[in-house]
């Protein structure tokens, strides 16, 4: 198993999977330096984050499921890309 060549989309998504951790440690050292220094309190952050977790999760949803007519509208497009 250790000798299988992953796929293109598997090293696409560990690749994501990458910057994504990479993107949280660096928020998390940012985000310790703001409270260390007063500019936010750890209360702060977290509400904006709660905010922001909802929005963005409420925009991902309507990106993925979006209507049967759109949905169409992109399958009728299909040989353009193709």
């Amino acid at each position: 198993m250790a000798d299988e060549v992953p796929t293109p989309i598997a090293r696409m998504m560990m690749g994501v999977a990458g910057h994504s951790l990479l993107a949280y440690v660096q928020l998390r050292a940012l985000a310790e330096v703001l409270i260390e220094t007063g500019a936010i309190t750890r209360e702060q952050l977290e509400e904006r984050f709660v905010v922001m977790r909802a929005r963005e999760l409420d925009r991902t949803i309507d990106e993925w499921f979006r209507s049967e007519e759109h949905t169409s509208e992109l399958q009728s497009l299909r040989h353009l890309v193709c």
